[in-house]
């Protein structure tokens, strides 16, 4: 499972391709900082999975600080990135670029579409065993990589708090569910217990100790809140 914290997402691996496409997979992320730059990194995943290189986009450039017209601000389509190692050109990488404003004033009632602010605070109640060190790998499908790898913490007395916070765009409340895998980072992300759970279950909960399915007693101690979006 994936360990890097900051990576919003991933395209499916193309095999035994010099130019892959990916032309049905669309992608969205929160932009907190308009000026930001994000890295889109080329893997070979043949073998061992490798980096071939990386491309840079400027959020600036659709935020609109930087936009060459109005009409030009919020929409970079068929932007052609350098694919860079080192000082080395790989090749170029075809994406397009679309900011979409959103405004936070509908009641949360109004609207199924928004962000959810979740707050890890840690595990306990593990059976004790040799010091390991845990990470939580938060998912929004089984089969998804994770949207979020927590710092590693370790476990003492079988307890380890991580303390941390995370945010995304949900695009359907009622429907969402939230994954939640704790991981023994020392032994090659194996898996010490999991949950799963309704968002809906989440926002609403008077507790914030879940039951760790995989182990005798271990709880997650995880909570959420709910910020309505107004995509229009």
């Amino acid at each position: 499972m994936a360990r890097p914290e900051k990576r919003l997402t991933s395209t499916r691996g193309e095999l035994s391709k010099y130019d892959p496409s990916w032309l049905s997979q669309t992608f969205y992320f929160l932009v907190t900082n308009p000026t930001e730059e994000v890295q889109l990194v080329l893997h070979d995943h043949r073998g061992r999975p490798s980096v071939l290189g990386v491309g840079t986009f400027d959020l600036s450039l659709v935020t609109g600080s930087d936009a060459k017209s109005d009409s030009d601000s919020g929409i970079a389509l068929n932007t052609y990135l350098s694919i860079l190692k080192g000082k080395q050109r790989r090749g170029d990488l075809l994406c397009s670029f679309i900011y979409i404003p959103i405004s936070t004033t509908l009641p949360e009632e109004k609207s199924n579409v928004g962000i959810v602010h979740i707050f890890l605070s840690g595990v306990d109640n593990l059976l004790p065993s040799n010091r390991i060190s845990a990470v939580a790998a938060v998912r929004l499908a089984w089969d998804l990589p994770p949207i979020y790898t927590t710092p590693r913490v370790a476990l003492s007395n079988g307890s380890g708090n991580w303390g941390t916070t995370h945010e995304f765009l949900c695009f359907d409340k009622t429907a969402c569910v939230i994954y939640i895998d704790v991981l023994n980072y020392d032994c090659h992300d194996e898996s010490i217990g999991h949950v799963h759970i309704f968002l809906v279950d989440l926002l609403e909960a008077t507790v914030r100790s879940w039951p760790l399915s995989g182990t005798t007693a271990g709880r997650l101690t995880v909570s959420a809140q709910w910020r309505a979006l107004d995509l229009g």
